[in-house]
């Protein structure tokens, strides 16, 4: 467990290395344009981490343990997934929060200066939401044989793409767009766009 200093420090570490891939490729930031970014010396930035790539993958570790865990809470690792639609629906909000409170960090590794293994990475667990989704309310098994794997995807990349924007750009909270894409996966594309047009 992290000292409220440390965690302070690897924060600020963190933080002006976000500042730095906004502006230029990973292959360009030196540890030398992080420290001096962060305002601290180079010694403290080698009491944290042993260089640029172990930072990048502490970062993605933090955000991949919270969401890996909140899975098991409520999977219980039970290969028969018992879990109903509304606590369905409260685990995507958790796991949109997870994303909420690294979003400066995913935004730029999804960004155009970012890491390409990292954004299969952050897929992989929204189709594992997916996944899970389609197992609770539709009883589908993705990774069965024939058409159902390609609905997998086809849904999966879908969510990627909104909660991608939605980080972005929070407009709406993450129970409201819960709602949307529980509104565009059942009623359809089309019936979701007339529903929110007669609304307004």
């Amino acid at each position: 467990m992290y000292t409220k200093k440390t965690q302070q420090t690897r924060t600020e570490l963190l933080d002006a290395f976000i500042e730095l891939l906004k502006q230029k490729d990973i292959g360009q930031i030196s540890v030398i344009d992080i420290v001096n970014q962060a305002q601290v010396h180079r010694a403290t930035f080698y009491r944290h981490f042993e260089d640029k790539f172990d930072l990048i993958q502490q970062a993605e570790t933090d955000i991949f343990q919270s969401v890996d865990a909140l899975f098991e809470q409520y999977v219980k690792n039970d290969p028969e997934i018992k879990i109903d639609t509304a606590g369905f629906n409260t685990y995507r909000v958790n796991l949109l929060h997870i994303f909420m409170d690294h979003a400066d960090f995913i935004n730029v590794m999804l960004g155009p200066n970012g890491d390409l293994t990292f954004e299969n990475a952050l897929y992989q667990k929204i189709y594992q939401l997916t996944e899970l989704g389609f197992q609770t309310i539709y009883k589908l098994q993705t990774q069965a044989t024939g058409k159902s794997e390609f609905i997998g995807h086809y849904a999966a990349s879908a969510a990627f793409g909104v909660v991608r924007q939605w980080l972005k750009n929070p407009t709406i909270s993450a129970q409201e767009l819960s709602n949307l894409l529980d509104e565009l996966t059942i009623k359809g594309l089309a019936t979701t766009i007339n529903d929110i047009t007669l609304s307004e």
